[in-house]
C-alpha cells in the first residue's frame, strides 16, 4: 500500500507539472495561428486579436532563441493589426 501512495503522489506531481507547459503551448499556438492568418490576408475577430496579443506576450518567454525570434516577429504582426484597428475605430 505504501508504494501505491508513492505512485499516486508521483502521478499527481507529473500532471501538475505539465499544466504550465500545456498553457505555454496554447499561448504559442494562438499567437502563431493568428499571426499566420493575418499574414495570409485572412480575417481575425477583434476578440481573437486581443487574445492573440496576450498570448504573444506570454509566449515571448520561450527558452529557445529561434522560437523567440518567431514569436517576436508574429507578435509584431499582431501588434500592427491592433494599431490599425484602433486607428480605424478612432477615425469613425
Amino acid at each position: 500500500m505504501r508504494n501505491s501512495g508513492m505512485v499516486m503522489t508521483f502521478l499527481l506531481a507529473a500532471v501538475l507539472g505539465a499544466a504550465p507547459a500545456r498553457a505555454a503551448d496554447k499561448d504559442l499556438s494562438l499567437c502563431l495561428d493568428v499571426a499566420t492568418t493575418l499574414e495570409a490576408g485572412g480575417d481575425v475577430s477583434d476578440k481573437d486579436l486581443a487574445a492573440a496579443h496576450l498570448a504573444c506576450e506570454h509566449a515571448r518567454t520561450a527558452d529557445d532563441p529561434a522560437l523567440r525570434l518567431k514569436v517576436n516577429a508574429d507578435s509584431a504582426t499582431v501588434d500592427d493589426e491592433t494599431r490599425k484597428r484602433q486607428a480605424a475605430h478612432r477615425a469613425q
